[in-house]
C-alpha cells in the first residue's frame, strides 16, 4: 500500500544531512513510498539542499504562508499514499521506524510513534532542561495523561487517509496546538489511537533560553486556544459561571488535575 512521508521544513539547513541520510535507508526498505518536504519560505538554502539531495521518490513542495498547519496542508493536497507518516525535519527516524508505524496503522486509525531527544554534543542548562521536560512526552500524549484526550505531535505520527479525509486539514489558528486539535477532532469522530514505542525517532531539543521561551509562548498561545475552543468537554453549555473560575475549572479538567 502507498504510503506518504510528510516533513515540513523551515531553516533546517544543519538538519538535513543526517534527515536525508536516514531517509534514503528508510526508502531502501521501502520502495512503495513517497517523501514530501514542504519548505515553509526557509532563508537558510533548506529547499536548494534538499533537491540537490536527489532523494528517491521525493518532492520539494513549497509553501510560501509561515505556520505550522499551512505545510502539513499543502503536503495533504499533494499526497497520493493511503497511508501518511509525519515527521520533522530535525526528527531522525531509526531503523525500523516506518515498519513499526505501518503495521500499527494496519489495525489503528491514529498512531503516536516514541519520540527520543537527540544527543547533544554541548547541551546547556537549557538544553538538559528541554530534554527532561520531553521525556517520555509521546506516550503520555497517547495516554492522555495530562490531557483531556489523547493525541500525538506530527514529529512522530501516523494516520490513515480515510481519516484525514473525515476530519480534515490542520487549523491555522490552533497556533502552537494544531496537533492537538487535529488528533481531538480525530478522537472525537471515534478514531481508534495506538501508542508504538518501537516506531522511533530522536528529536533535536532546544538548546539555549531564547529558543526554549519562544516554544513555550507558542505552546501557552495553543493552550489559550483549547480552552475556548474545547470548552463543551470542560463544562455543560447552560451552565452560567464567572469566566475567572470557569477558565481555572477549564484549565484542571484539560491537565486532569
Amino acid at each position: 500500500m502507498k504510503t506518504s512521508v510528510i516533513i515540513p521544513v523551515f531553516n533546517e539547513a544543519h538538519n538535513i544531512p543526517p534527515l536525508v541520510r536516514a531517509l534514503k535507508a528508510l526508502g531502501k526498505k521501502n520502495q512503495n513510498m513517497e517523501i514530501l518536504f514542504v519548505d515553509n519560505a526557509s532563508t537558510d538554502g533548506s529547499a536548494d539542499l534538499l533537491r540537490q539531495a536527489a532523494l528517491p521518490n521525493s518532492k520539494v513542495l513549497s509553501e510560501p504562508r509561515r505556520g505550522f498547519a499551512e505545510p502539513l496542508n499543502k503536503a495533504l493536497g499533494e499526497a497520493i499514499g493511503e497511508w501518511f507518516l509525519f515527521l520533522d525535519a530535525d526528527a531522525i527516524p531509526e531503523p525500523g521506524w516506518a515498519e513499526a508505524m505501518l503495521a500499527s496503522l494496519s489495525s489503528n486509525d491514529l498512531v503516536v510513534g516514541q519520540t527520543v531527544s537527540s544527543p547533544m554534543k554541548k547541551p546547556t542548562a537549557y538544553g538538559k532542561l528541554a530534554a527532561k521536560l520531553f521525556e517520555g512526552h509521546s506516550e503520555r500524549t497517547a495516554h492522555a495523561r495530562g490531557h483531556a484526550l489523547p493525541w500525538g505531535p506530527t514529529c512522530n505520527l501516523g494516520a490513515r487517509r480515510s481519516l484525514v479525509e473525515k476530519v480534515g486539514p490542520f487549523s491555522p489558528e490552533a497556533h502552537g496546538a494544531f496537533d492537538i486539535d487535529w488528533c481531538w477532532r480525530a478522537i472525537l469522530k471515534g478514531a481508534r489511537i495506538r501508542y508504538c514505542k518501537e516506531a522511533k525517532v530522536q528529536h533535536a531539543r532546544r538548546n539555549s533560553r531564547e529558543q526554549l521561551l519562544e516554544q513555550f509562548e507558542r505552546y501557552g498561545a495553543g493552550e489559550a486556544w483549547l480552552h475556548r475552543t474545547y470548552s463543551f468537554l470542560l463544562a455543560p453549555e447552560d451552565q452560567e459561571t464567572n469566566p475567572i473560575v470557569a477558565t481555572v475549572e477549564a484549565f484542571r479538567r484539560l491537565r486532569h488535575q
